[in-house]
């Protein structure tokens, strides 16, 4: 997956459209998801850009998408490396989070 550099985000750009006032994810959590959404709509494939990203980005994603969908996400110190996301989830996720709908393939 590309790498794209963090953004800055002001508070009357329009691309984004976070209601950050009541926006109660960070902005590493936000940045993933304006990655994977770029990604996505550059023609990407799910699997694919979730396939590129690193251990730690994915550890976050997953997190996120529980969180997002009300699940509880808790961590193990034993490695479970069957853990992924779907891509409806992560739609999902950036629709509530980043206010935008992506297509997911």
């Amino acid at each position: 997956m590309t790498e794209y550099k963090k953004q800055y985000l002001t508070w009357d750009q329009t691309q984004y459209p976070i209601q950050w006032d009541s926006n109660p994810y960070t902005w590493d959590e936000v940045f993933i998801l304006i990655e994977i959404a770029q990604a996505l709509n550059g023609g990407g494939s799910f699997d694919d850009i979730y396939g590129g990203l690193n251990k730690t980005k994915k550890k976050k994603l997953i997190k996120l998408v529980a969180r997002v969908n009300g699940e509880k996400y808790e961590e193990s110190k034993y490695k479970q490396e069957d853990i992924k996301v779907i891509a409806k989830g992560v739609k999902i996720a950036i629709k509530e989070v980043l206010n935008i709908d992506v297509k997911v393939e």
